[in-house]
């Protein structure tokens, strides 16, 4: 992408949603960085989405969980909370020590979204289990 022109440039623009700012960036910057500046700026959009994500889940949790086992609710929490920690480290940028490679960012999403799609599967039979409950009563 680093050989796009200017005119090519504003293309992808288009395509991409990208803000006047970030254009301005990417159009000033040496054509070697472009591209860089580009996925750069992709990316924290992408973590910013996952943040907003997670942000409103543990507000959701916050507003419904007396209707789901404590248990469970704890546990959402506490994946909620690695995956916002996973999202912090990464948001860091590729200078940062921590920054954590894509293995392991695979590893990690192997190891928490089965279990979350497990506890949502969970929450939902609970209240299925209630509707037919609260449909039976008189």
């Amino acid at each position: 992408m680093n050989s796009l022109l200017d005119d090519e440039w504003k293309e992808v623009f288009a395509k991409q949603e990208i803000s006047l700012v970030n254009q301005r960036e990417i159009i000033t910057a040496k054509s070697f960085d472009r591209s860089r500046i580009y996925y750069s700026i992709l990316d924290r959009r992408e973590l910013r989405a996952a943040e907003e994500a997670i942000h409103d889940m543990r507000r959701y949790l916050r507003k419904f969980g007396v209707f789901i086992p404590k248990e469970i609710g704890d546990e959402m929490e506490a994946l909620a909370l690695k995956v916002q920690a996973m999202i912090t480290i990464n948001s860091m940028g590729p200078s940062h020590d921590l920054k954590q490679p894509a293995s392991d960012f695979q590893k990690f999403v192997d190891e928490v979204e089965p279990r979350y799609v497990e506890l949502g599967e969970v929450v939902r039979r609970e209240f299925a289990t209630i509707g037919k409950m609260s449909s039976t009563t008189p």
